[in-house]
């Protein structure tokens, strides 16, 4: 009789370490899935600032094209009447 308390008692000691350990891991999971999805959103911001940025980029590239063209048609005129050369 007293043996088989003895290993009840180690089998619901093992039972509790055992309970203990699955907690624990499934709160590393929980704390995973957390950081798994901060990392996500992390990564669609990422990507929608380097879109915006190309976009940026490209305006800039267009506003200063332009204002390029604006500025140098009619210097050629003033340069083409004073007879100079660039």
């Amino acid at each position: 009789m007293a043996n088989r308390k003895r290993a009840e008692k180690r089998l619901t000691l093992s039972l509790d370490k055992l309970t203990r350990r699955g907690q624990a891991i499934l709160n590393l999971m929980d704390d995973l899935k957390v950081e798994i999805n901060e990392r996500k959103l992390a990564e669609v911001e990422l990507i929608a600032a380097k879109e915006k940025g190309e976009e940026s980029d490209k305006l800039k590239t267009a506003f200063l094209n332009n204002i390029s063209h604006e500025i140098r048609t009619p210097m050629n005129a003033i340069v083409g009447f004073s007879g100079q050369t660039i």
